[in-house]
């Protein structure tokens, strides 16, 4: 598992949460902020989602390659903008 280091915590008086969005072929994604009191348009999806000792694909992750499970790989590359 990466951690994202670089990323700052959540302001929880402004009710935010991080967002995973997906582009590309590869399957290239940016963590972003967002305010759920701006109701921002994203689906929820579980990084754990999956056979535990199944199938493995690899995303771009902002700058990184990480490893995620193949339906989670799946459901990513079908909701890229």
């Amino acid at each position: 598992i990466i951690k994202l280091s670089y990323i700052s915590p959540l302001n929880t008086n402004e009710h935010e949460i991080r967002l995973v969005r997906a582009a590309s072929e590869e399957v290239s994604c940016h963590v972003e902020t967002a305010n759920l009191d701006l109701s921002p348009s994203h689906k929820a999806l579980s990084y754990e989602w999956g056979a535990e000792n199944g199938p493995e694909r690899e995303v771009i992750l902002d700058s990184g390659r990480v490893s995620v499970r193949e339906n989670l790989w799946w459901a990513l590359y079908y909701l890229r903008d």
